[in-house]
C-alpha cells in the first residue's frame, strides 16, 4: 500500500531533495521494497540441473523481451544453458510468447510506443538474437506467438529476427522423443484439420498454441484484422482437438495466461487474465480437463503453479476434473514490481519471481513409451546472481473425485480462514 514518508516517522531532512540525483534512485529502492516478489521454499543458486538424463527433452518459454541489460543477461544466461543441453544430447524447443513494446514500468500501451525500427537491432536484443540463431543452427525450433503487442503494432518482419515459426494463429505441433516437433494441423478461414504423424511414431507431447489477445483486449478486435480472424482460427482449432484422439498429453500454449499472480490476474489492477475473461471454446476445454498445463506469458514476471484449480474456483466458480500445472515466462525483458495491493488474489504460486528471467520445462522419457514426469524450472536474476527454483509433476495425473475440499475464497487468500478474513492473522507462504 503507499506510503507517506511525512507521517512514517522518517525526518524530512534527510529524504533526497526531488531534484537530487539520488532521489529518483531512493524511490525506486523503496518501490522495489513495497512490491518485488521472489517466492518459494526451492530458489536456490545455479543449483546443478542435470537430475534428467539424456532421455529427456526440454522446453524454454520466452516472454517479453525488450532492448536494455535485462534481455542480454537473459541471453547469456540462455546460451549457456542451451550448450550444456546440447553437450549432454537433449533437444530443446524455444517458444517465443510475444514481444513487450510497451513504455517501460507501465502497462498503458499507447499508439507511439510501436517502433520505428527493429527492436532486434537495440541492445539487448541483438545479443537475444545471436542466442537464438545459434539455437536454431545447432538444429533447434522456435514456435512463436505474436502476443498483444504484436498484434497491436502489426511490423511485418524485422530485420535481424531470427526464424520464429508461427504456422498459423492457432495450430498444433508434435513432439517425439527426440524431441523434434513437427506441424500436426492445418487451419483455413472455415475449419481446422488435424494431421497423421508424418513419421508413423506415436508422439508424447503436443502443444496447442493460441492467441486470445483480440478476446482479452477488445480494441484489437476490429472487424477484418489478423487479430480477429485469430479467435475465428482458435475456436475452430479448439473444435478439432475434440474430436481428435486425446490418449497424447497436451499442453496449451498462450500470450495469455489462465490465471495469474501479478498485475492481469483476477483482482489486480489490470486485471486481464482469468478463466471467466477467456474465449467460450479456451472455457470449455479447460473444464473439460483436455490439457495437462498451460505455459503463458503477458506478465512481466516469471509464475509457476502446480495446480490452477484452486484460483479457477476463487475466479470462476467452477472444478476441474484433473490438476493443470501453469508456467508464465514474461520476465525476459526485466520484470515490473508491481505492489502486493495491486496484485491478482486468486492465484497462490509455489514459484514466483518479479526478476528477469525466463521458464524451462524438462520432459523426462526415462518411463519407456509414456512420459514420466515434468520438471519446471523458473529462471531468474536476482542481485546479480541467476537462482533457480523448481518442482515436478505427473505427466498423467490423477482425476479429482467428485466430492472434494473446497479451498478458501475469501478476498484474503493469506489470511486465517476460520477466524476470518478481516480479523485473521496473516500468513505468507515463503
Amino acid at each position: 500500500m503507499p506510503v507517506n514518508l511525512l507521517s512514517s516517522g522518517v525526518p524530512t531532512s534527510k529524504l533526497p531533495s526531488p531534484a537530487s540525483p539520488c532521489a529518483w534512485a531512493a524511490a525506486l529502492a523503496l518501490a522495489c521494497g513495497l512490491g518485488c516478489v521472489h517466492r518459494g521454499a526451492s530458489w536456490q543458486r545455479e543449483p546443478d540441473s542435470d537430475r534428467l538424463g539424456a532421455d529427456s527433452f526440454g522446453i524454454v518459454a520466452l516472454g517479453q523481451p525488450r532492448p536494455g541489460r535485462a534481455s542480454r543477461e537473459v541471453a547469456e544466461q540462455l546460451d549457456a544453458l542451451l550448450a550444456k543441453e546440447r553437450a549432454a544430447g537433449r533437444s530443446t524447443l524455444v517458444l517465443w510468447l510475444g514481444h513487450d513494446f510497451g513504455p517501460p514500468g507501465s502497462d498503458r500501451f499507447r499508439p507511439g510506443d510501436c517502433p520505428t525500427r527493429s527492436p532486434w537491432l537495440e541492445p539487448g536484443m541483438r545479443e537475444l538474437a545471436a542466442t537464438l540463431d545459434a539455437h536454431l543452427a545447432s538444429g533447434g525450433t522456435i514456435w512463436g506467438l505474436p502476443g498483444p503487442d504484436g498484434w497491436r503494432c502489426g511490423l511485418p518482419e524485422l530485420s535481424g529476427s531470427p526464424a520464429i515459426a508461427q504456422p498459423s494463429a492457432a495450430y498444433l505441433i508434435r513432439v517425439d522423443a527426440s524431441g523434434h516437433a513437427e506441424l500436426a494441423s492445418t487451419c483455413t478461414a472455415d475449419a481446422c484439420s488435424i494431421v497423421a504423424p508424418a513419421s508413423g511414431e506415436a508422439p508424447r507431447l503436443e502443444l496447442v498454441f493460441i492467441d486470445p489477445s483480440a478476446w482479452i483486449y477488445p480494441e484489437l478486435d476490429r472487424p477484418g484484422s489478423p487479430a480477429h480472424a485469430a479467435l475465428g482460427e482458435l475456436d475452430l482449432l479448439l473444435g478439432a482437438l475434440a474430436d481428435a484422439d486425446p490418449s497424447t498429453p497436451r499442453v496449451l500454449v498462450s500470450s495469455i495466461p489462465i490465471e495469474s499472480a501479478g498485475a492481469h490476474g483476477f483482482g489486480a489492477v489490470r486485471a486481464r487474465s482469468a478463466l471467466r475473461w477467456q474465449p467460450e471454446s479456451v472455457r470449455r476445454a479447460i473444464g473439460e480437463g483436455r490439457f495437462l498445463g498451460v505455459v503463458a506469458g503477458l506478465e512481466r514476471d516469471v509464475q509457476a503453479s502446480r495446480d490452477l484449480s484452486g484460483a479457477i474456483v476463487r475466479s470462476n466458480r467452477s472444478f476441474l476434473p484433473a490438476p493443470l500445472f501453469q508456467v508464465v515466462s514474461g520476465a525476459a525483458g526485466g520484470a515490473r514490481p508491481t505492489l502486493p495491493v495491486s496484485r491478482g488474489n486468486s492465484l497462490i504460486n509455489e514459484l514466483e519471481s518479479d526478476h528477469a528471467g525466463f521458464a524451462w520445462l524438462r520432459f523426462d522419457l526415462a518411463g519407456g513409451e509414456q512420459l514420466g514426469e515434468i520438471q519446471v524450472e523458473l529462471h531468474a536474476r536476482v542481485a546479480g546472481r541467476w537462482q533457480v527454483g523448481s518442482f515436478t509433476v505427473p505427466a498423467d495425473p490423477s482425476a479429482v473425485g467428485p466430492l472434494r475440499e473446497v479451498p478458501p475464497i475469501q478476498f484474503c487468500l493469506r489470511c486465517d480462514a476460520v477466524r476470518g478474513a478481516a480479523d485473521g492473522e496473516v500468513w505468507f507462504d515463503r
